[in-house]
């Protein structure tokens, strides 16, 4: 886009958590500038007023490398730390964290950086099995390959839908889960981590499709997930909202998935009044230390 000549007037959605409106006037930097000629998706603006528009910097920057996006994301103001941000926006990081690092239990994994270890892994792994880029959305690159001669296709559509500069995939194993959920989960300043009630999602090749709350779930699964969006939260640190994504098995428990560290795409369900503060209020009260009531 091209830079305002004259100030643009911003609206509240919630006018009740802001109440000074910001302006639009400008692109950040002289870099941003530049950027905003090479993609539509960089030199996003920035409100003034507390959580304007700041998540949709994470969203709009995912193209960089995760280094220079958490510096940007840094002086932006975003919420969580520089430590989640660098974590969440690569599989891998965030995997080998959850896995390797705090022991949680996620599906089996390798990394495939050529199509021959992709093989390798694959036959290791067994089929199905799961082929994602390292870093991508929305289901972009990503694979459910039931046998050997769609591997070929699962590399190439898994190296074109990666984001920055990456060129990784990551295959897991396929867990037979008979549900997911997606775990808001709100740290604090000083308080104790808030869950809200879980949100079970239906995705359709690979694209989240619909959500609802609360979703029916064990007793024990809940408490389990609960366990470990604490201990995954509580090791990146930061105040804010984060969406935790779990796959459910009656017969084999709890998988950690995936993690945001921010307001989360099923978690728009909350807009339609399931719970007594939607998820970007809960964010903004979480980051300003607000007191968030139960």
């Amino acid at each position: 886009g091209e830079i305002l000549e004259s100030p643009g007037v911003t609206e509240a959605q919630y006018p009740e958590n802001s109440q000074n409106l910001g302006w639009i006037n400008s692109y950040m930097t002289p870099i941003a500038e530049m950027l905003k000629g090479i993609s539509p998706y960089f030199g996003t603006s920035i409100c003034a007023s507390p959580g304007g528009v700041i998540d949709e910097i994470l969203y709009y920057t995912r193209g960089f490398d995760t280094i220079l996006e958490s510096s940007i994301l840094m002086m932006s103001f975003i919420i969580a730390s520089w430590l989640s941000i660098n974590y969440t926006m690569n599989r891998k990081a965030i995997r080998d964290l959850a896995a390797k690092e705090l022991g949680l239990k996620t599906a089996k994994y390798f990394y495939a950086t050529s199509y021959e270890k992709l093989q390798e892994a694959a036959k290791v792994i067994g089929f199905p099995c799961v082929v994602k880029p390292l870093m991508s959305s929305s289901g972009k690159g990503q694979s459910l390959v039931r046998e050997e001669g769609e591997l070929q296709h699962a590399w190439e559509y898994g190296i074109s839908g990666s984001r920055g500069d990456i060129k990784e995939l990551i295959i897991e194993e396929f867990i037979h889960f008979d549900s997911e959920i997606t775990l808001l989960t709100v740290t604090q300043k000083d308080g104790p981590t808030l869950f809200c009630p879980p949100i079970g999602h239906v995705q359709k090749g690979g694209d989240y499709r619909e959500s609802f709350q609360p979703a029916a779930i064990a007793p024990e699964h809940l408490a389990e997930a609960q366990r470990m969006a604490a201990k995954v939260t509580e090791a990146l640190t930061g105040a804010g909202l984060w969406g935790v994504e779990f796959f459910l098995s009656n017969e084999n428990g709890v998988y950690f998935s995936e993690l945001s560290p921010r307001p989360h795409d099923t978690g728009m369900v909350t807009l339609a009044g399931t719970q007594n503060f939607n998820e970007f209020e809960l964010h903004l009260r979480a980051a300003l230390g607000l007191p968030i009531p139960c």
